[in-house]
């Protein structure tokens, strides 16, 4: 996700557009044998990993006003489609890089 050729970034959604982008997603959690996380791809289609995060300062409550960034890291330009009905005007869309 992090400075892949292929992806979506976003650093300031509503509650609401996180929803809708979250709706179809399985929570992602790997780890192997009591170490780091490992990522594994997972969500609509398997060329896809996402990143979601709350924009508050740590230890902050998360409110109705709080903000939200989401970082989408694909195989190709191809996988990204999957996640186009979300309704999120993205920072960054690999698609828009000549």
């Amino acid at each position: 996700m992090f400075g892949g050729r292929f992806g979506l970034a976003v650093i300031d959604v509503s509650p609401a557009g996180l929803a809708r982008f979250t709706s179809e997603w399985p929570r992602c959690t790997s780890s192997h044998g009591g170490g780091p996380a490992r990522p594994r791809p997972c969500g609509p289609g398997t060329g896809l990993l996402a990143w979601t995060m709350v924009n508050d300062r740590p230890g902050s409550p998360v409110t109705d006003s709080s903000t939200y960034s989401i970082l989408v890291g694909a195989r190709s330009n191809q996988d990204i489609i999957h996640v186009d009905d979300a309704g999120i005007a993205w920072d960054w869309d690999s698609r828009d890089d000549p």
